[in-house]
């Protein structure tokens, strides 16, 4: 089940995470290759210079780690955050095949060393077939199969 632990030192926390549509419209069930907006909503008591947001994801029974990006990788980091506010990872086309998942979503240090708050598997979503139909695995590559060549 989503809701899982949460570690950190509390400086800045992870208040709530949402997947977002195009249209803005909130929602845990998506498609294959649907645009999909990951918002992390943040709280800061003091002052964080340079922090790293990230994210990552996990099937829903935990058994494989599906994938991480972190806003520093991303070059992506902001100059200070300090109160409350969210920052967005927009994904153009999900490349998800049909499965349960479960999100993970962090603040830590601009060296990624120290945590401020990591919160495990906070969102569970799901995903139904869309555009790439591909036939199995985790992830849709996206592929054009080519005539075969004789000879």
């Amino acid at each position: 089940e989503a809701g899982g632990v949460r570690w950190g030192s509390g400086e800045a926390v992870v208040e709530r995470v949402e997947m977002l549509s195009a249209e803005g419209r909130r929602s845990t069930s998506w498609r294959t290759g649907d645009a999909v907006t990951l918002r992390l909503h943040y709280r800061a008591d003091r002052r964080i210079d340079r922090p790293v947001f990230g994210w990552s994801m996990e099937t829903a029974d935990g058994s494989t780690y599906v994938w991480a990006h972190h806003s520093k990788d991303g070059q992506m980091i902001p100059d200070a955050i300090e109160g409350a506010g969210h920052v967005d990872l927009v994904i153009d086309e999900l490349p998800l095949q049909p499965g349960t998942y479960d999100l993970s979503a962090s603040v830590v240090s601009t060296d990624t060393l120290h945590v401020y708050d990591h919160r495990r598997r906070l969102q569970r979503f799901d995903v139904g077939f869309g555009t790439p139909r591909e036939s199995g695995g985790l992830v849709v590559l996206n592929g054009t199969w080519q005539q075969p060549v004789q000879g």
